[in-house]
């Protein structure tokens, strides 16, 4: 007995003496230590003259939506056009140091900038909040994005699932070409689900008229919630809302709603986005169960306290959108909304004696 512990003692001081390489720390998920990185950029950002001003506020480890790590890194800027360089300087600082090279070659970086925003939502000069959260886009395919993930978004039965690219494929036996999806499932039974949304999205598509497209979503990943990644994407969101990047802040705002789903606050964002772009139909579409499930709407506690900033065109648009819906829903609608019932006489008694027909 006593042997046999001895050995298992001197096999795992063995195990902890052998050193492992970037590559296989990151097959057992071990990270690199951030304060050492963040030190390193630190004093680098000190040394540059032109990235004066610049102070990195946070560099936090999160989980995306492929299961994949992310170094999030919030800086401050004097300048807009210091984010570039900033995300440089960090990308040049851990590609010199080995460990994090190999962390970089399966994970990725995402550099945001956390300055102050402007009083109101009105913007001079659009800047970039975000680098690199937009891949570059097949216009049709982008659409067709949209118009699943909006279906995605206001249905209950699909929390948690995010449509985060589509690619074209070659042609087979049964099908012009086919589209392969990749994004993440919160339950694999939403998987048939997601397809027929894609089935009724390319029917409506003028893109996709006429031809039989294979729909692949073997690249969709089981996934669990991740509250504190979809917090990062909140953020995000509203830095780029605020510098008037609105396809960027819609992006955010859409991974922010699948590691949230159900938020209403975060849906609100999404209509608003919308309306930013010009896109009224998308944002009627998810702006329609909001308003059915709270009357109120944007004028109710939680939601008039998020956008008091919100004035001018947008909360205008906004809030004419709620009034057209809710016109059309009052019917349905419980309480004073409703119309009263119309009173009904009581039948008399020559109603209910029979009908004499005079000739």
């Amino acid at each position: 007995m006593m042997r046999s512990r001895w050995l298992r003692v001197v096999f795992a001081a063995a195990c902890v003496m052998v050193p492992m390489s970037g590559a296989q720390a990151q097959v057992l998920g071990v990270d690199p230590p951030v304060s050492d990185l963040v030190q390193q950029i630190s004093a680098q950002i000190a040394a540059d003259p032109t990235l004066a001003g610049v102070t990195i506020q946070s560099a936090d480890i999160g989980h995306t939506d492929l299961g994949r790590r992310e170094l999030f890194v919030r800086v401050t800027l004097a300048r807009p056009t210091q984010l570039q360089p900033v995300r440089a300087a960090v990308l040049s600082i851990m590609r010199a140091n080995p460990a994090w090279n190999d962390w970089l070659a399966v994970n990725g970086l995402t550099v945001v900038s956390a300055g102050l925003t402007p009083p109101t939502s009105v913007c001079a000069v659009p800047s970039p909040a975000v680098v690199e959260l937009l891949p570059p886009r097949d216009t049709d395919l982008h659409t067709l994005r949209n118009m699943v993930q909006d279906r995605i978004e206001v249905d209950p039965r699909l929390g948690g699932v995010l449509i985060a690219e589509i690619r074209r494929g070659g042609p087979s036996d049964a099908s012009d070409y086919s589209l392969h999806v990749r994004g993440k499932l919160l339950e694999d039974s939403q998987r048939e689900i997601v397809q027929s949304l894609f089935e009724f999205a390319l029917a409506e598509h003028s893109a996709f008229a006429g031809a039989t497209v294979a729909v692949d979503l073997n690249a969709m990943v089981v996934t669990p919630l991740s509250p504190r990644l979809g917090l990062r994407y909140y953020e995000m969101g509203l830095n780029a809302f605020w510098h008037c990047d609105y396809a960027v802040a819609d992006e955010a705002f859409m991974r922010a709603l699948a590691e949230s789903p159900g938020s209403q606050v975060l849906l609100y964002w999404r209509v608003l986005a919308s309306i930013a772009q010009h896109q009224l139909d998308r944002a009627e579409l998810k702006l329609r169960p909001l308003v059915v499930a709270n009357p109120p709407g944007s004028r109710s506690v939680i939601i008039a306290r998020e956008f008091e900033r919100i004035q001018g065109p947008l909360r205008w648009t906004l809030c004419k959108l709620e009034n057209r819906i809710l016109l059309n829903l009052v019917p349905e609608l419980p309480g004073p909304l409703a119309p009263p019932p119309v009173p009904v006489p009581a039948p008399s008694a020559a109603a209910t004696s029979p009908t004499v027909s005079l000739r």
